[in-house]
């Protein structure tokens, strides 16, 4: 009729369908967290429709065929061009757009379509709805802009496939960049191929995704769900499989705390940092490397189940397909804290850098430089050297490079651990030491050195016997023991040397083995075996005994016996069993016992077959 506007109708809904349609096929195919399920539920805004409408055309249906372009269908209540000069397609607007080669079809539902001539902006308003295979898009308002070949919504979209579920209050597709961007309270979640009972899930208040790169982003309240493995952040990028169907890096920024559990095991690792970096097994969601940086501080099971919290600069694990720990290492300054069971307490080492082999059950720390250590404390002992090694399943323990300890007195009923006497602390200094656990056994090598208070011993090889609390050296054997005489006023050395020497804590007697030596004053004894008997509740010397080839000098003269007896307060020493006294220019003289007096230097001879005679010498 004559003034009506007449326009191509099968035209204009070919471009509709080649620019909005396509766009959000592109959408559907690229969009990854199709996969993902999350709340779909949103309020869909009210579209109100523009009351002058000009020019209809009532219940409208074209078909529009093109050969090698497949078929598109269009189906509206209306068409007519608005007041604002607008082209509308109004009331159960369907349109469809059927490839080729039997390609399921596109379908967009919605209640208007509005477009201009130059389809420079293309709106579909009202219940919008999209559906392409097994995926279907909701929203109340999708745009197109030319200008910047964008897809737009602001009213809240939805979507849903048999792999998961997802929402946002925004989004935008970028058509030419493949790039899209989901915007307000964020929720995707993908159920895994490797167990269907198990999901990925994001929430977010933003999510970036480009197609042609596989990555995307996650800003801002950040939660991450991977299996059981959870983590938040302030900010997530991943990087997705070729074929976008799981994740193979995830970095999580700003504040990140996560927690890792793989499989059906019980064992959690909770990790905190600056940033956590994930790397997945190819096949499944499960990680297999995690990497943090900026102030980490993790929680793993690294003894028997006993947790480990772990602080440092930055932390890289790895683990095999049953969550077992493969090589941990750790660096710029470690300390790790054992909160283990029982009365054993808690336990910090620390050192410049950890590593940890979970296939062979070790806890290695390092320290570089000259005068940096690493160190162990526990309510038992105080442990440092360059290098402090641990075994995780059996308890044993290595230290090696300038040892030094610090061993406490026992408790809760244990023998003590000290050095001759329970009460004080045992300060020892090494070139090395070994804990053997099982058999409850300490062994310091290399220039060994114990000393509690002034009582020290030395020796090549040292060892202590947790369980009993008796102490064994070997080879070069020196020990020095203070005491105080009874007419005396200042306290007197007494030197014992052997080539091996064993403290017996239940006898309270130390012996001393091959070319022993003792020095007491100005008086020198050799013996094949020194025992130094000590009183009950302390280190101090009561008696002790020389037996085997024995030979005393004080002064000019030499004694020698088979057996001499050396009452430590006293300071006398008596030679026994066939005993003589030697001088090189006097000659010998001999008796049934000679006693050396320590203090003043003389010598007694005791002659008991010539009417018990004693003959007094000055040494």
């Amino acid at each position: 009729m004559k003034g009506r506007r007449r326009f191509p109708l099968a035209k204009t809904a070919r471009k509709i369908i080649i620019v909005a349609l396509a766009g959000v096929c592109i959408v559907i195919m690229a969009f990854f967290l199709a996969r993902w399920r999350g709340q779909p539920r949103i309020e869909i805004a009210d579209r109100k429709i523009p009351s002058q409408k000009i020019e209809s055309q009532e219940k409208v249906r074209h078909f529009v065929y093109k050969g090698d372009k497949g078929r598109i269908e269009l189906k509206a209540d209306k068409n007519f061009v608005g007041a604002d000069g607008l082209f509308q397609l109004e009331g159960n607007v369907e349109v469809v757009q059927y490839g080729l080669n039997e390609r399921p079809p596109i379908i967009i539902k919605g209640n208007e379509v509005a477009y201009d001539k130059d389809f420079l902006r293309i709106k579909f308003k009202g219940d919008v709805r999209v559906r392409y295979r097994d995926t279907d898009i909701k929203t109340s308002q999708l745009e197109y802009v030319k200008a910047d070949e964008v897809i737009t919504t602001d009213q809240g979209v939805a979507f849903e496939s048999r792999k998961g579920k997802g929402s946002a209050l925004r989004m935008s597709y970028w058509i030419n960049q493949e790039r899209l961007l989901f915007q307000d309270k964020v929720v995707l979640d993908a159920k895994t191929t490797a167990n269907k009972a198990e999901t990925v899930h994001i929430e977010g208040d933003s999510l970036e995704y480009n197609r042609q790169s596989r990555r995307g982003m996650v800003r801002d309240n950040v939660s991450l769900l991977m299996g059981r493995s959870r983590a938040s952040a302030g900010r997530l990028g991943f990087d997705l499989t070729g074929t976008e169907e799981r994740f193979r890096i995830v970095l999580l920024e700003e504040n990140v705390t996560a927690s890792v559990v793989h499989g059906t095991s019980s064992a959690e690792r909770s990790i905190e940092a600056g940033s956590l970096l994930l790397r997945v097994f190819p096949d499944t969601d499960q990680v297999r490397m995690l990497e943090a940086k900026n102030g980490c501080r993790a929680v793993f099971p690294l003894a028997s189940g006993v947790p480990a919290e772990i602080t440092a600069p930055q932390l890289k694990a790895s683990f095999d397909r049953e969550g077992r720990l493969r090589p941990l290492v750790a660096k710029g300054g470690v300390q790790v804290v054992e909160r283990a069971t029982g009365d054993s307490g808690e336990r910090t080492i620390s050192g410049d850098s950890l590593a940890v082999n979970g296939k062979k059950e070790t806890m290695i720390f390092s320290s570089d430089g000259e005068k940096n250590v690493s160190r162990m404390a526990s309510p038992q002992a105080e442990l440092e050297a360059k290098t402090i090694s641990l075994g995780l399943g059996n308890g044993d323990m290595k230290a090696e490079g300038n040892v030094k300890a610090i061993l406490q007195p026992g408790s809760g009923g244990k023998a003590p651990t000290g050095l001759f006497a329970g009460r004080e602390p045992v300060f020892v200094t090494a070139g090395s030491m070994r804990y053997i656990k099982g058999a409850k056994r300490s062994i310091y090598e290399g220039s060994a050195r114990f000393w509690q208070g002034k009582q020290t011993v030395q020796a090549d090889t040292i060892q202590i016997l947790e369980g009993t609390g008796s102490l064994e050296g070997r080879g070069k054997v020196k020990s020095q023991f203070w005491h105080k005489p009874k007419d005396g006023k200042a306290e007197e050395k007494v030197e014992v040397s052997g080539d091996a020497m064993e403290f017996r804590p239940e006898e309270r007697r130390v012996y001393f083995r091959k070319t022993c030596l003792l020095k007491a004053r100005e008086a020198v004894l050799e013996a094949e075996t020194i025992i130094m008997d000590l009183a009950e509740v302390s280190a101090d010397m009561m008696t002790i005994v020389a037996k085997g080839s024995v030979k005393i000098r004080q002064g000019a003269w030499e004694g020698q016996g088979g057996r001499a007896e050396f009452a430590v307060p006293e300071e006398t020493i008596v030679l026994l069993e066939n005993p003589v006294l030697i001088d090189k220019d006097k000659g010998e003289t001999r008796g049934d016992k000679l006693t050396f007096q320590l203090a003043d230097g003389r010598i007694l001879i005791e002659n008991r077959r010539r009417d018990r005679s004693i003959t007094v010498i000055k040494s």
